[in-house]
């Protein structure tokens, strides 16, 4: 047994008044009594000693953690429960993180010390947990107390929690105060890739609160944007275009601070530009659409046409190229198999593909019933125009006398009907023979119906029949008439001469003129009329009576396709969310001078459309892996020639292109992530077979190589010794045909360490699990112990037992004061 408080052992002396005290009040000396109160006095001044004896039943190694680093507001200090732990144990330990101050008694307690201290500035607390486990020897009992606020420049709590929890040794905590930043910078995460001449997002994160966020590199201020607060955090996405691809260094400044970082910027986005009509497209297009990409054109024979060298190129181009651009080229003129091998590509491997042009691109390109008709977003639209071709009609009529009665008139009727069936463009004449011949009307426009109608009631039946010379009258006068069509009707009883028709007939066939001829009354045959007919390479009608006319056929109408390309002014509609616009939609969209008409095909995205119309001049949509787009009309040609001083045109396209393209470049995806020590690259290939040719390769930014290895079907990884408390940055990508490395893309690797007070609370080690997972508890509440036996304490103080007992010393001397008065008065009493 000790003492905590010995001073206090002066006061025993004052148990010897005891003995004078009674006797000068009451006169007289009662032993029992004294002996009562003065131990009950000797009992409080050992209960003020604070008497302590050791418990323990067994003793262990303890290790004091106490973490100082830069977020901590004062260094912790050892309450005294600790202090008499750490005496009560076998062998002490202490492990510091940054600058730690013990008072002499302190610095006593322990006989081992390690230090983490790097000036203050970092807190590496998985490392001192795994060194507090290391200073525990292997099947001796131990503790470790620790003292920190939970913060940590390294995450990397995982090793040494587990190595305490399975070797039985509880953790005891305790949170210490800590700074807490408002306003301070957490994270700096890029939103997709960022590529160079490109509008690029980036979200910066942070704790408390900021008005503000502004992003600054070494050529001055990149952006800046208003931030969100809520639940202690502030968040906010600045929009930049980075200027230079590389490695740029940024900083983030708020209100609470600044945080800084590496952000990986590519190279422009590579374009695969196929086009042909419009001379130096490609190059007007790379104009166009600025910096931000690379336009690749292929080279072309002069007939347009891409010859088998230039097919090779292309073939190249396809390969490396994440966007393909098909631009005004007529279907005929690309090498066979290119059409099939883009729609594959862009199926199973991604790659974006955008259709554009006007008179030789989409339906009119000949692109109908083609590998690419089912992979555009849009139908071709192939609209008819019923043409009545123009017909000259001249109708000989037989006037003789045996057509006297109702044969005329019948033939009368079916002149009337056969010239009905013209049209205004068409034309007609009418010649009539009884012995002569005479053009009773000339010929003239189908419209003037009344002067025809005149003309064909004032014929009459009268005279011989001579019909040779009124075709020879009807061949001459159709000689100088400029119609598709030139037909003669002869309309006779059938009583005709004989004479050199055959020759006359056929020459009038060589010439487009055919004539027909019709048999009008009882007779339902006429040898001579059917070859007439045949001769004149028409047809033969008999009209037996008014109940029997049959339907002259003059012309056989036609039909054509109009041209799918339209021109003229047509107003545009902008459509679609501000992905592809950049923020709001415009609503004054300049009119557009031409283009393909089209329907869009059910899920497709309609970014402008014909206002009038509604039919798409820009949609996309997925298909199979990769992003299809359809723009109806040239990107640089006649059809977009009032969008050249639109200010945003190039803006426009270059959303629209960026939004179509495949997200990666080469044959393969690329992860890297910190393990401990090393970092781990993975590369993922993007289609099958893609590492039949070429394999994954990657340097970093000090030039040196590292080798990929297979762990699976088109699965490879590579890893690489790294300073966890430094970036590491990576070029990665493929080798080439001749072993070379081909970079397609840069990678930064995040340091594993951040300032101390910029640790997110998210990644701040959980205490009330670590204690749960060791079998300790928190050292407020929770009795200490030695491995797996537990005990109230390591020491146990007797100082409330003994001034338990000096109050029943007292009480008994209470009580036994009172019985002698009780007897007196009894023995009173009974006298």
């Amino acid at each position: 047994m000790r003492f905590l408080e010995p001073n206090f052992l002066w006061l025993l002396p004052l148990v010897v008044a005891l003995w004078f005290w009674p006797r000068a009040v009451t006169g007289r000396a009662d032993l029992r009594a004294f002996l009562l109160r003065a131990a009950a006095l000797v009992l409080v001044v050992l209960a003020l000693a604070r008497p302590v004896v050791d418990t323990s039943v067994e003793r262990g190694d303890a290790v004091v953690v106490l973490d100082a680093s830069d977020s901590a507001t004062a260094a912790p200090v050892l309450p005294e429960g600790v202090r008499d732990f750490v005496r009560g144990a076998r062998r002490a330990a202490l492990v510091t993180i940054g600058a730690v101050q013990l008072g002499p008694k302190d610095a006593e307690l322990f006989d081992a010390r390690l230090s983490f201290a790097r000036d203050g500035s970092s807190s590496p607390l998985g490392a001192a947990l795994e060194a507090a486990g290391g200073l525990v020897p292997s099947g001796v009992p131990g503790a470790v107390l620790l003292f920190t606020d939970a913060r940590a420049t390294r995450s990397d709590f995982a090793a040494g929690a587990q190595a305490l929890a399975e070797r039985g040794i509880p953790t005891f905590v305790s949170r210490t105060s800590a700074t807490e930043p408002n306003g301070l910078p957490l994270s700096i995460e890029p939103l997709g890739t960022l590529r160079v001449g490109h509008t690029g997002r980036v979200r910066v994160r942070g704790l408390g609160a900021t008005d503000s966020v502004r992003l600054e590199s070494g050529d001055g201020v990149l952006a800046e944007a208003f931030a969100t607060s809520a639940d202690g955090r502030f968040d906010a996405v600045l929009e930049f275009e980075p200027p230079t691809a590389g490695f740029v260094a940024v900083r983030v400044v708020a209100a609470g601070g600044v945080a800084e970082a590496t952000l990986a910027v590519q190279d422009p986005l590579r374009v695969a530009y196929l086009g042909g009509r419009i001379q130096g497209g490609g190059e007007a297009l790379g104009q166009l659409l600025g910096a931000g990409f690379d336009v690749r054109t292929s080279p072309r024979a002069d007939d347009g046409s891409l010859d088998e060298d230039a097919a090779g190129t292309v073939e190249r181009l396809l390969g490396d190229a994440p966007l393909v651009v098909l631009d005004d080229m007529p279907a005929e003129a690309l090498p066979e198999g290119l059409l099939e091998e883009l729609a594959e590509r862009v199926e199973q491997r991604g790659t974006g593909l955008v259709m554009s042009g006007g008179s030789a691109a989409f339906g009119p390109g000949g692109y109908a019933d083609t590998a690419l008709e089912a992979v555009l977003p849009v139908d071709f639209v192939q609209r008819e125009e019923k043409r009545d071709p123009s017909t000259t009609l001249v109708v000989i009529i037989d006037t003789s006398g045996s057509m006297g009665g109702e044969r005329v008139q019948l033939a009368k009727e079916v002149a009337r009907l056969a010239i009905q069936r013209l049209l205004p463009h068409d034309k007609v004449g009418l010649v009539e023979f009884y012995g002569a011949k005479r053009w009773a009307a000339p010929i003239q426009p189908a419209s003037n119906h009344i002067e025809i109608e005149r003309a064909i009631n004032r014929l009459d039946a009268g005279g011989g029949t001579v019909i040779l010379p009124a075709i020879e009258e009807a061949y001459y006068g159709l000689q100088n008439i400029e119609t598709r069509y030139k037909h003669v009707l002869v309309l006779t009883d059938g009583g005709v001469e004989r004479g050199a028709f055959e020759p006359l007939l056929r020459r009038m066939a060589d010439k487009g003129m055919t004539v027909s001829t019709v048999l009008v009354g009882g007779n339902l045959h006429s040898e001579f009329l059917v070859d007439i007919a045949n001769w004149g390479k028409g047809r033969f009608y008999s009209v037996p009576n008014r109940f029997n006319i049959p339907e002259v056929l003059l012309k056989q109408p036609t039909s054509a396709q109009l041209p799918s390309y339209r021109t003229g002014n047509y107003a545009v509609d902008a459509r679609g969310g501000s992905v592809w616009w950049g923020g709001e939609r415009p609503t004054d969209l300049p009119d557009i001078a031409g283009y393909v008409e089209s329907e869009a095909r059910p899920g497709a995205d309609v970014t402008l459309q014909v206002a009038d119309t509604g039919q798409p001049l820009a949609a996309s949509w997925m298909w199979g892996a990769g992003r299809v787009g359809a723009f109806m009309t040239e990107p640089v040609g006649s059809g977009t020639e009032p969008w050249s001083d639109w200010p945003e045109y190039g803006r426009f396209m270059g959303r629209f292109l960026a939004r179509c393209a495949s997200p990666d470049d080469g044959p393969y995806r690329f992860e890297a992530r910190r393990q401990g020590h090393e970092v781990v690259v993975l590369a993922t290939a993007r289609f099958e077979g893609a590492n039949a040719n070429v394999r994954p390769a990657a340097r970093t930014s000090q030039d040196r190589a590292f080798d990929f290895v297979e762990v699976g079907r088109g699965i490879f990884e590579a890893r690489l010794a790294s300073d966890p408390e430094r970036e590491l940055w990576l070029g990665v990508g493929h080798t080439d045909a001749g072993a070379r490395m081909v970079e397609d893309r840069r990678l930064v690797v995040p340091s594993a360490s951040v300032p101390e007070v910029a640790v997110d609370p998210a990644d701040q080690l959980d205490l009330d699990r670590l204690a749960a997972a060791t079998g300790g508890g928190s050292l407020a509440t929770t009795g200490l112990r030695f491995g797996s036996r537990t005990t109230t304490g390591a020491v146990r103080s007797l100082a409330p037992l003994l001034a338990l007992l000096a109050v029943l010393l007292y009480l008994v001397d209470v009580l036994l004061r009172r019985l002698p008065r009780r007897a007196a008065s009894q023995r009173a009493s009974a006298r």
